[in-house]
């Protein structure tokens, strides 16, 4: 009798668990292997007829556990980004997949004990195992790109793979807003020597950089009062300052401003994007995340175009591979927070 009891305690413990774990993203796929347990330990007592209730709750339980984990898999994640669908039928297969980049929509990120971090696609059962610093940046709701470096493994109906971060196009991003030399005090430029910057200036704009970004010298071909710029670790930033009476802020003139980018073929540069448009909320700017191809290898970044006396100044920063958000975007940010420059007369 104390046996029975035990056994239908468990029984109805299995299925009450099953049934939770089926409400939560992170563990609903521990849901469907336990209420299968639950299933078939709540039959083998009912089949010997003993204490036929509290089997029966418990076999309830665990057997409605089941549509209920595919239910809330539907409704949460019922979306199809084909990309991933294609990559999952490429692991279904069994193809090496290892080497191969896969574009994606974040579902969710979460500390794991085997790398560091997870990274979970939406709308199907793949998570990319990274490190911490590898996912540094990336949230739910960015379309990302991986690399994938190891074999699949599947647990409990989800492919595991270890990867790298190649490229985070976010789908939200605030950048720092430049500030108006007339309005700002000289106190606030960074030029603190212990902090190792420096500040440059171009056509009445200054700003401040890390001392090791080297600043190269221009050819003599160069217009060298237009354009600084400065050799990365693995990449490079140009301040550029084009004359014009157009806007950024203008549609027309933007417009155009995006295709001159996407559609160039000089240096060897290929595929080039410009993404995640975003106007700058206190100053007549704009900004983009980048990508493009130069002699064969993948570079990533971002541009920062901004109207000022006389025309329009751009920063555009570049680095290969998916170093740029973990290294260079916070100082990145740090350069565009600390510009100082001179309203258009008029504005």
């Amino acid at each position: 009798m104390k046996n029975e009891l035990t056994a239908s305690f468990v029984a109805i413990v299995i299925g009450i668990s099953s049934v939770i774990l089926a409400f939560f993203n992170g563990i609903r796929v521990l849901s469907l292997p336990l209420g299968i347990i639950g299933v078939i330990f709540s039959l083998i007592f009912l089949i010997k007829k003993t204490k036929l209730k509290l089997f029966m709750f418990a076999f309830l339980l665990s057997i409605i556990s089941i549509p209920i984990a595919y239910g809330m898999t539907y409704l949460t994640h019922h979306v199809n980004y084909s990309s991933i669908q294609k990559f999952q039928s490429a692991l279904d297969s069994g193809k090496n997949v290892i080497g191969k980049t896969v574009k994606f929509k974040v579902r969710d990120t979460q500390p794991n004990s085997m790398l560091g971090f997870s990274i979970n696609a939406t709308g199907n059962e793949v998570a990319f195992l990274t490190t911490k610093s590898d996912a540094k940046g990336v949230k739910k709701g960015d379309i990302i790109t991986v690399k994938v470096e190891s074999k699949p493994a599947k647990v409990f109906g989800v492919y595991m793979i270890s990867g790298n971060v190649e490229y985070i196009d976010a789908s939200s991003k605030s950048f720092p807003s430049v500030k108006n030399a007339k309005s700002s005090q000289k106190s606030e430029q960074n030029t603190d020597v212990s902090k190792k910057e420096q500040t440059y200036s171009l056509h009445n704009t200054s700003f401040t950089a890390p001392t090791t970004w080297v600043k190269q010298l221009t050819d003599d071909s160069d217009d060298s009062t237009d354009t600084i710029n400065f050799t990365l670790g693995n990449g490079y930033l140009n301040v550029h300052f084009t004359e014009t009476d157009d806007s950024i802020l203008d549609d027309t003139y933007r417009a155009s401003f995006v295709s001159d980018f996407t559609n160039s073929t000089s240096n060897n540069i290929s595929n080039a994007k410009m993404t995640n448009e975003t106007k700058g909320d206190n100053s007549p700017s704009y900004a983009w995340y980048i990508s493009f191809i130069q002699n064969e290898a993948d570079y990533n970044g971002e541009i920062v175009s901004l109207d000022v006396e006389g025309g329009i100044i751009t920063f555009t920063l570049y680095t290969s591979g998916n170093t740029f958000t973990k290294d260079y975007e916070e100082d990145f940010d740090n350069l565009l927070a600390s510009i100082n420059y001179t309203k258009r007369t008029g504005e």
